[in-house]
């Protein structure tokens, strides 16, 4: 397909050497990995802040769902009791106790922290940006440039928050007393009610309130909302009525937070029984009860504008609510957790760890791709794995009270096996509830194991807490002895069964204590952010490993102590490997889980990909690879570059970027029903007049490769209202501007969900083969089989789409002319419709290793003659309105030429034995030397292809340099065989969920396409669009 030069260009300008305003910075989207206790809005609503029991700090960029950056206050004691951004958005301002942080959101750094001399409560800020209202045993107005404390109102209160309206305070004090105060923290007045003083005197209340925060005084109404343990009240001030008070489902739950929206009449509370009780303010009627948490909710915040809310939990999520509709848009989650044990394996190659989850994972840091497995072997936190001799078998337990014996690869669990305690009458009834069914905190927790290599396949489990390997110190340490009473796990290796004997108490002499004093395990920038949970030496590659309960695992150089590398696991087995300069090696399902920050800008990865996807580097730096894989992933690289049109030695002088924002933001709606949305894009450029807007919804360009055109206004600045189509569920939508020198800016992302009803999409399959050509020399036998067979199956999928539409070219119908006809068949398609493109028969490379597919009356010596182009192919999928679009090619040499590393042959073969080969036009081979097709593997593995398409899928039956089987023993070219068996016998359905996915199809055709050739051919993807793996069967 057509080729671009785009936005990425500027990355690898970046590496080269031209600098840019902002620093860019790698933003790892790990959540929170503990209890989300407290949420703030930014006042533009673009940023949301949290803030976890371990005192971390995310801020999210609500736009795009994505964790903008992460960081730890330096305190872990005392909790935050309020935060609040700058009306500008570039600080966040955090209290705890007598401690002020100041945060400089776009330097990504701790501005400022001091001690305020009193405890602080509530903080706010006003008109002024750099003045600083604080609520405590005093109120006071602070200056956040100069740190000095302007004026004090000698008041204490619980509560500040500021009245855009009036452009006054108003302040809440503890015992009940609610003042207005103008900017100069001068009285304007107050309202004071006997009844509500004494209740606010009550103990319990002044508790909640003191340490909770949990009120909100509405001054206009004279009334105040707040909570005390199972209730939520609302209390008139000038008669002291209560007017109305709101019960949670269980009394022994209470809730933690309260939040009003005037414009939408609303009182939302947080309950400790996970449910979000939404009321009528203004008639204290129950509207609604949210269940979308799993445990407490602990903070419920409105945005500016009030139309969304945020909820956070102890489930260590957040969700974000359209107020209108009390509909989750979406939820902000961990996908990292805390790592709780780690060990090595015996030849030092893998590490093994578990995690709070009870989930057992093996990494192996010598192999091509850092390749990780996952188990989930128990239900409770990992706290301790081992290797037996041999490193295939590894014993792991855990805090449910059990012990399991696991195979490494694959992943496996051969059996597990009770921890019993033998003291305790009443562990009788626990035992029997547990085995019932339910579950109950364990009573003796299986905290260690230890192999003994005397007795292959003895371990030692202890249940009393402390570690029998090495511990980790900051000093070291002499061998310590302990006692322990032990229970003996034997592995029968003639069984396969896990025998259990009590043991007594005896002696253990752990080795040495391993000294992190010299490392700088806790540095700000690429240090640990929790306590350390396991440390192995890797003797034999002198590095030092160490695990944490901030989810990740570093590899340290024993020799310089510097950091080698981060390895952060997300999700089930997706890893992300970085390095302290933001070098990083991710497979490609796993870009999901990082973005980039500038300032205060966040973009998704595949804007910063090229520059920062560096697997030889990151390599390089553990030190393991050899260099021949080392310099296969640096090739890797180069020929991705190329594919981009970007030299390695480019210089681009003066070259800048085109500027884009999209001017009406914060009125975008996260939800919508209508199937539209319409928004308003400012573009500029100071040098270069502006070419076009391109316009991205799902990775698909709407207005085509071609976008909207700017040319013909001979513009550098332009105003453009911009409407697009949406399709049903979730929309990702990207706009950007390009230059008349080829470079686009960077894209403005935002998501919406369009939950209009969905129904079952059409299907528009053009079907093409060709068997029959007018040179009959090159006849094939099952081309235009292939086409036939591909329709009828397809037609009787009506189960999967609503209506199926089919159009077929066989034969002498497959010329030019009618290939290119058939686009207006396939435009009409509706947004949420498939479009699937298939063509069989011949595919020819000219001299210039140029890809044609044979139409029926093609000029075999000259393809251009009557061929049809890549190109051409391609643009049969470009622009429609369609975002589900999959093109199929059954030919020889569909998958992408790599023309560097293939050479002319005059060896072309056209049968072996039963089989024969779809191959004419000029022959090709791969040129011989070091692991090309391995490159060319790897390189499918790591890098997402973000060259600009159609948003199209294209799946090529043989790579570029290969021939398409064809045979009677099929009845079928071998590629359109296996696609038909797997769709068919949904063999293809890898997950068993009755849905094949084109991903699903993808892999299983490649794998049984070799399986059957026995390696002669391999099918390729050669473009993909990874945000449409859309349902085809």
């Amino acid at each position: 397909m057509k080729k671009t030069l785009f936005s990425l260009i500027f990355l690898f300008l970046a590496y080269h050497g031209i600098v840019f305003a902002q620093q860019t910075e790698l933003s790892v989207q790990t959540g929170h990995t503990s209890s989300v206790r407290l949420l703030r809005f930014s006042q533009d609503g673009k940023l949301l802040a949290s803030i976890d029991v371990s005192n971390k700090v995310n801020i999210w960029h609500l736009a795009t769902g994505g964790q903008m950056l992460g960081f730890y206050l330096p305190i872990r004691e005392i909790q935050v009791s309020d935060m609040a951004f700058s009306p500008d958005g570039n600080k966040l301002v955090l209290i705890a106790m007598s401690q002020l942080f100041v945060y400089d959101i776009a330097a990504s750094e701790m501005d400022t922290d001091f001690f305020l001399g009193f405890s602080a409560k509530s903080i706010c800020f006003g008109s002024d940006p750099e003045m600083l209202f604080i609520a405590g045993d005093n109120t006071i107005r602070i200056n956040l440039l100069t740190s000095e404390i302007v004026s004090i109102l000698p008041k204490s209160s619980v509560r500040i928050q500021y009245d855009k309206s009036t452009g006054n305070l108003v302040c809440l004090s503890d015992d009940g007393e609610m003042y207005l105060i103008d900017n100069h923290l001068e009285v304007k007045g107050h309202i004071r009610h006997e009844t509500i003083s004494k209740l606010f005197s009550g103990k319990n209340l002044f508790l909640l309130l003191t340490h909770k925060e949990k009120m909100i005084p509405d001054f206009e109404n004279q009334s105040v909302a707040f909570i005390q343990a199972s209730r939520m009240w609302r209390m008139s001030y000038r008669s002291g009525k209560k007017l109305f008070t709101v019960a949670s489902d269980y009394v022994d739950k209470n809730f933690n937070a309260i939040s009003y929206s005037a414009k939408f009449n609303l009182l939302i509370g947080g309950n400790d029984d996970g449910k979000i009780y939404v009321v009528d303010y203004q008639r204290g009627k129950m509207i609604k009860k949210l269940k979308d948490h799993y445990s407490d909710v602990y903070d419920v915040v409105f945005s500016p504008d009030e139309e969304i809310f945020a909820t956070c939990s102890r489930d260590r999520s957040i969700i974000i609510w359209e107020t209108r509709t009390l509909k989750a848009v979406k939820r902000l989650y961990s996908r990292a957790f805390p790592i709780t044990s780690l060990n090595k394996s015996r030849d030092e190659n893998m590490l093994i760890f578990g995690n709070e989850t009870g989930f057992t994972r093996v990494i192996d840091i010598n192999s091509a791709v850092i390749q990780m497995r996952s188990i989930r072997n128990h239900v409770n936190p990992v706290s301790d794995v081992c290797f037996l001799p041999g490193d295939t078998l590894a014993f792991c337990c855990a805090n449910d009270n059990k012990v399991s014996l696991i195979s490494i690869n694959p992943m496996g669990l051969i059996e597990k096996k009770t921890f019993k305690s033998f003291a305790i009458p009443r562990l009788f009834i626990l035992n029997s509830l547990q085995n019932l069914g339910f579950y109950v905190d364990p009573f003796c927790l299986t905290d260690t194991l230890l192999l003994n290599d005397n007795y292959p396949g003895r371990v030692t489990v202890s249940g009393h807490r402390q570690k029998l390997r090495p511990s980790v110190s900051k000093t070291e340490d002499r061998h310590k002895t302990y006692y322990y009473k032990t229970i003996y796990y034997f592995r029968d290796f003639e069984t396969e069964k896990l025998k259990k004997r009590k043991g007594e108490k005896r002696e253990i002499i752990t080795a040495p204590a391993i000294d992190l004093s010299a490392f700088d395990i806790w540095n700000p920038a690429y240090g640990h952010k929790a306590a350390i949970t396991g440390a192995v030496i890797l003797q034999k590659h002198h590095i030092l490993a160490t695990s944490s309960l901030d989810g990740t695992i570093k590899l340290w150089d024993m020799n310089s102590k510097a950091l080698l590398v981060s390895i952060i696991p997300i999700d089930r087995d997706k890893r992300i490997l970085i390095t302290a300069d933001n070098y990083y090696m991710a497979p490609r399902d796993a870009l999901s889980g990082i973005g980039f920050k500038q300032g205060l800008q966040y973009f998704l990865p595949q804007q910063f990909d090229v520059q920062y996807n560096r697997p030889d580097i990151v390599l390089s730096r553990i030190g393991i690879a050899s260099e021949e894989l080392i310099t296969a992933y640096r090739h890797a690289y180069l020929k991705r570059l190329k594919k981009m049109n970007i030299s390695e030695n480019f210089n681009a002088g003066s070259l800048h970027l085109p500027e884009l924002e999209i001017t009406n933001f914060r009125s975008l709606p996260l939800v919508t029903t209508s199937g539209n949305i319409s928004f308003s894009v400012r573009a500029t450029d100071e040098v270069y007049l502006l070419d076009r807007i391109n316009v991205y919804l799902n990775d698909v360009p709407v207005f085509g490769l071609s976008g909207i055109d700017l040319k013909e206004k001979k513009t550098r600045y332009v105003d453009q209202n911009i409407s697009v189509d949406l399709s049903s569920g979730k929309n990702k939508i990207q706009v950007s501007v390009m230059n008349n020198q080829g470079v686009e800016s960077l894209k403005e992302t935002f998501y919406i969900e369009n939950q209009k009803e969905a129904v079952k999409p059409d299907l528009y399959l053009l079907s093409i083969g060709t068997s029959e050509y007018t040179d009959s020399r090159f006849n094939l036998s099952f081309a235009a089989k292939d086409a036939l067979d591909m329709a009828s199956l397809f037609q009787n999928a009506r189960n999967i789409f609503g209506k199926v539409n089919v159009k077929t070219l066989t034969n002498h119908e497959v010329t030019r002319e009618n290939i290119l006809e058939a686009r207006s068949f396939l435009s009409e398609a509706n947004i949420d419709d498939v479009v699937i493109v298939f063509a069989a028969g011949h595919g020819l490379l000219d001299e210039g290793f140029n890809y044609y597919y044979g139409t029926s009356n093609i000029d075999f010596n000259q393809p251009s003659v009557n061929g049809i182009t890549y190109d051409e192919l391609g643009s049969l999928l470009d622009g429609l309105k369609a975002l589900k679009k999959l093109l199929i090619l059954d030919t020889c040499h569909s998958g992408e030429v790599d023309k560097e590393e293939v050479e002319k042959t005059d060896e072309i073969k056209t049968d072996e034995g039963v089989i024969a080969f779809r191959s004419a036009g000029a022959g090709v081979r791969t040129k011989e030397g070091f692991g090309l097709k391995n490159i060319n593997e790897l390189s499918n593995q790591l890098f997402a292809d973000l060259r600009q398409g159609s948003g199209a899928t294209v799946i090529s039956s043989s790579g570029g340099a290969e021939l398409a089987m064809e045979s009677k023993n099929w009845q079928n070219g071998l590629f359109t065989y296996c696609l038909m068996e797997g769709l068919s016998t949904r063999k293809a359905d890898k997950n068993k969920d009755k849905k094949i996915m084109v991903s699903e199809l993808q892999e299983y055709i490649r794998n049984r396409t070799l399986e059957i050739s026995k390696g002669k051919q391999t099918p390729t993807s050669r473009s993909e669009n990874i945000s449409m793996d859309f349902r085809i069967w």
